[in-house]
């Protein structure tokens, strides 16, 4: 052990006093998440589409696109509002292909949606789609489990500290 000496002080420097960062623009980054969720939407639904085949490790890309805007839309910035906006718009985003499928599907028939309120009524009801998807057995109890990573990557993205 060092002995104690009282002819000369010693002073340790304080650590510098954290500098607080801004607000945090919850809104900015909802409009970010959002914009990024109704893109990530049409482009997973143009995926099973044109693949015919339903991806679902897709919604883990889309848990890190729209938790990635969502935070830049916040100024780079993480708070407990911005990771539920995100996961709301990622689970809005994945199930949301459905309604652009069922479009499209109208579309090759010739049939169109007859009202504002019918589209919405689509909305809705697609955002049932991965749970319709648990009939599918197996298939469908691992979309549930992806769809879990994928809203888990937007939680991430829009922590406090980023990893």
């Amino acid at each position: 052990m060092d002995e104690l000496q009282f002819e000369r002080a010693e002073f340790q420097q304080a650590p510098p006093a954290p500098v607080p960062e801004g607000p945090v623009n919850v809104t900015r980054g909802a409009l970010f998440a959002a914009g990024a969720a109704v893109l990530c939407s049409f482009a997973y639904a143009a995926i099973i589409i044109i693949s015919n085949y339903e991806l679902a490790l897709i919604s883990i890309a889309v848990g890190w696109l729209v938790g990635t805007a969502a935070r830049r839309g916040a100024g780079n910035q993480g708070s407990r509002p911005l990771q539920y906006v995100a996961v709301a718009c990622t689970y809005a985003a994945i199930a949301g292909s459905l309604f652009f499928q069922v479009i499209y599907a109208y579309f090759q028939e010739g049939k169109v949606v007859a009202s504002w309120s019918g589209y919405l009524q689509l909305g809705v009801l697609s955002l049932g789609k991965p749970f319709y998807e648990l009939s599918e057995g197996l298939g469908g109890i691992l979309g549930i489990a992806i769809l879990f990573f994928g809203l888990q990557q937007a939680w991430q993205q829009t922590g406090l500290k980023q990893n």
